[in-house]
């Protein structure tokens, strides 16, 4: 067994110059990469520590299994808590989520196929947290042959979206060239079909049933169109807003703190020139270029305010300083949350009272439908005012009441649903 060696994790922080060691790169296999699988931007975060670990060779051996160890301090930075309760609070969901993840493959030839999952147990005791990977997974995660891709832990520690995250790790996975290829350039065009991308970054999950038995039925050639639209969950499944919330996010935040320049256009066709695929333009190492705007001829659909692409407006007049409206102002990531959370809530809540809930419960979906899921055993005459309090203070059905009768009960459970477009406009509009 290797003796744990108690080590303080490379993290994120400003003016870290990532060139000064190596101790932060992680090898994470493109089998890996490329798995379909759901997941939240804390998850992959403890997973690209756990890779990093694993290349430093900081971990333990128990029956097969690599163990990796971390110091539950040393993971607040990573994971945005901001104590120990908060980051015990965290890991604990994190550790559930984990331990049902699956990957897995097939083989058409003899009509085989295995799914695994990637984590077998995760546990926290006394500060120290642990992730127990699966021994079948070792060929995939320490001492990786081949079929692999390099990635910065410094980088992917400053990712504030899952989706960012996810479709980095796909096009760094396939920005490389072949054995032998001589190139002097370092641009990539890489092609994904859009509902076989909907389930790389998880916007649908590929381990739901009804989706997983449509792609096994020609593993060959999966037909992802029929699979994602045999999936119940439908969240962007709007070009629009897949576009707005998903991609235009993800290749904003790319081209904010990674060294990759990302740009791209859909594809059209069919009736009504309907998207079906979309194409990404890659250039690795965009600081060793002028030419970030890379992509010659027709415009691409790439948000104006890229890194290393911004135009320097003229100067405008001085204006007068807004007055505090006391309105809650979101991020571009938080707004994403709270898009998704409406969904879930009751169809008569204004956006003001979605944006308290989301804010109380530290924009944390699991979090906060843990607690609606709560509310639904009370008598709540104000939903917002008993969300907040049940987020900041964590009730527990074992410390509220039950729910004695539904007479005169704010109704809970509504089949309406939000209009997201008209909730996004009254955001921008503040």
């Amino acid at each position: 067994m290797k003796k744990e060696q108690d080590k303080v994790l490379v993290v994120a922080e400003p003016g870290y110059d990532k060139n000064r060691d190596r101790n932060g790169d992680y090898q994470k296999s493109n089998f890996l990469i490329g798995a379909k699988y759901k997941s939240s931007i804390q998850e992959n975060k403890i997973i690209a520590i756990a890779l990093s670990k694993i290349r430093q060779k900081d971990y333990e051996i128990d029956q097969g299994s690599i163990i990796c160890k971390f110091k539950a301090k040393d993971l607040k930075i990573a994971l945005g808590a901001e104590d120990n309760h908060s980051i015990y609070k965290k890991l604990d969901r994190i550790s559930k989520n984990l331990t049902n993840r699956s990957v897995g493959w097939t083989d058409p030839k003899s009509n085989k196929f295995d799914y695994i999952a990637v984590v077998t147990r995760a546990s926290y005791e006394n500060g120290t947290f642990k992730i127990k990977f699966n021994q079948d997974l070792q060929e995939y995660i320490d001492g990786i042959r081949g079929n692999y891709t390099t990635l910065s832990l410094v980088t992917m520690l400053q990712f504030k979206n899952v989706y960012s995250f996810r479709l980095y790790e796909l096009l760094r996975s396939k920005a490389y060239y072949r054995k032998g290829e001589e190139r002097a350039d370092e641009f990539f065009e890489i092609t994904f079909q859009l509902s076989e991308l909907r389930l790389l970054m998880g916007i649908v999950n590929a381990n739901l049933d009804s989706v997983r038995n449509i792609l096994l039925e020609n593993p060959d050639y999966p037909d992802y169109d029929r699979a994602v639209e045999a999936s119940p969950e439908k969240m962007y499944a709007d070009w629009g807003d897949f576009k707005r919330h998903v991609v235009d996010v993800a290749v904003k935040e790319i081209n904010k703190i990674t060294d990759m320049a990302v740009e791209y256009k859909p594809k059209k066709g069919g009736k009504g020139g309907r998207v079906y695929g979309l194409i990404f333009y890659v250039q690795l190492h965009k600081d060793k270029h002028l030419n970030a705007g890379f992509i010659q001829g027709e415009q691409t659909e790439l948000p104006i305010d890229v890194v290393d692409a911004q135009v320097v407006p003229a100067p405008r007049k001085a204006e007068k300083k807004a007055k505090p409206t006391g309105k809650i102002e979101l991020t571009a990531e938080q707004m994403n949350v709270v898009l998704s959370i409406a969904r879930t809530l009751p169809a008569d809540l204004d956006l003001e009272g979605i944006k308290a809930i989301a804010e109380a419960g530290h924009f944390d979906p699991d979090y906060i439908a843990e607690k609606y899921e709560l509310s639904k055993t009370q008598d709540v005459d104000n939903l917002v005012a008993w969300m907040v309090a049940a987020l900041k203070n964590d009730y527990k059905s074992s410390s509220v009441k039950a729910k004695k009768s539904a007479k005169g009960g704010k109704r809970l459970d509504s089949d309406l649903e939000y209009d997201i477009d008209a909730i996004e406009a009254r955001m921008l509009k503040g």
